[in-house]
């Protein structure tokens, strides 16, 4: 079965008078369990394809199914309840609430679910763990480094359990070494059985995924399995 299905995807934004093209009728597909990589030039259209798959924008014409399942059409709050159980999303800039603590951090999409503190925290903590970031839950954002927030950002993102994650450019602030251990932790979630779907521009990053999907001027121009996959 396909995770993701996307049949004649297009999306334009308007500057002014203009109206600036940029998926252009993208027909692709993720399997359930894959692990992607989406590369591109700066403008090309993969952040906003990541957009639309995660329902954070929303296409002008064409459909996305989900796990076979026609799901746009849904309204807003339907939407939102789906995509809050369904995907799990991790940033370049983390996106972490600075007042906030590491495990309250990854509380946020299950107490938004309606799920009592004391159950949230426990799953937090759990999840942190997964991550190796249970020793800092006290600390807030401002007293971790840039490989900790991100792991902390990847345990908020898997936490309510997910099928799918999406990750626009995770590593983009991390140096090498670092960006390692984060792309260790992804190996692990994708080894639990989670599909995966990371945009970057590195290509060691794409390495290390199954299949790399390469978007040029707004159209998926290739999706070839990678060598090491």
């Amino acid at each position: 079965m396909n995770a993701v299905e996307l049949s004649g995807i297009r999306k334009s934004y308007r500057l002014g008078t203009t109206e600036v093209p940029v998926l252009r009728g993208v027909d692709l597909h993720v399997a359930q369990h894959e692990y992607v990589a989406v590369m591109g030039a700066s403008g090309s259209g993969k952040s906003t394809l990541l957009n639309i798959i995660g329902f954070l924008d929303t296409p002008d014409a064409g459909e996305i199914r989900i796990h076979g399942a026609p799901v746009q059409r849904q309204d807003d709050a339907a939407l939102s309840g789906f995509r809050n159980r369904t995907i799990g999303f991790v940033f370049q800039s983390f996106h972490l609430l600075g007042n906030c603590s590491a495990l309250e951090n990854v509380m946020l999409p299950l107490r938004y679910r309606g799920e009592a503190r004391a159950a949230a925290g426990r799953r937090a903590l759990a999840a942190l763990e997964e991550v190796g970031m249970a020793h800092r839950g006290a600390h807030r954002p401002d007293e971790l480094s840039g490989g900790e927030r991100q792991r902390v950002a990847i345990a908020r993102a898997i936490v309510g359990e997910p099928e799918i994650i999406l990750a626009d450019e995770p590593t983009g602030n991390l140096d090498s070494k670092t960006s390692d251990e984060v792309l260790d932790v992804f190996a692990r979630i994708h080894a639990r059985g989670r599909t995966l779907i990371v945009v970057t521009h590195a290509p060691q990053v794409a390495e290390r995924c199954q299949r790399t999907i390469r978007v040029c001027d707004g159209q998926v121009i290739d999706a070839a399995a990678s060598a090491a996959a």
